[in-house]
């Protein structure tokens, strides 16, 4: 009867595991799909965006650099080019929030690394997902259900001897002792176990 709830025990504590283990894997996938996501919108659409932007900005800047040098019919053309692409700039800006001072560098450019961690800081339940906590716990039911398998290991040799046991005569009070000393060490030892975890 003690073989079979321990084994009724391991088993629970296997599934339990499982259980775990699964929603481990199902929280990692969520994370990192999240995480996907955010890459994918910060260094495709707002990332093209921003490129397109700050390179129109920057023929805009050569353009107008270009003007003080030029002889004046040529430098009205300059400025006009210049002008275009400015307002191609300017508009295509309000749509873009990769473009926003916060993310400008001195030289220019887009800090897309700051954008993704300002994307990621909008979804702080994603941000927390932790996926080694439910694998922790199955890794402890699972090093349970070991333990609770090797207690009762000592239970085949109480069931040994109390089979040898059976046609002895006198004998068999010593091998009925070392069953039931079996027993009660695989008891002690699964109440030992229990206490400790």
């Amino acid at each position: 009867m003690l073989a079979a709830l321990l084994a009724a025990r391991a088993a629970f504590l296997s599934d339990a595991a499982a259980d775990e283990w699964q929603t481990s894997l199902r929280t990692e996938l969520k994370r990192s799909a999240a995480v996907l996501v955010d890459i994918r919108q910060v260094y495709g659409p707002e990332g093209d965006a921003g490129v397109m932007i700050v390179a129109e900005e920057m023929v805009a800047e050569e353009l107008r650099a270009a003007v003080a040098s030029a002889e004046p019919r040529i430098a009205e053309s300059l400025a006009v080019h210049a002008q275009v692409h400015e307002l191609t700039a300017e508009n295509m800006s309000p749509g873009a929030d990769i473009v926003a001072d916060a993310y400008r560098l001195p030289d220019g450019s887009l800090d897309l690394d700051q954008r993704l961690a300002d994307l990621r800081g909008e979804a702080p339940d994603l941000v927390a997902l932790d996926p080694d906590a439910p694998a922790a716990a199955g890794d402890r039911s699972m090093a349970q259900a070991r333990a609770t398998i090797i207690a009762s290991l000592p239970l085949g040799l109480a069931f040994l001897a109390g089979a040898l046991a059976m046609p002895l005569g006198r004998r068999r009070r010593i091998l009925l002792a070392a069953g039931w000393a079996a027993v009660a060490f695989s008891a002690l030892a699964v109440i030992a176990m229990e206490m400790t975890t």
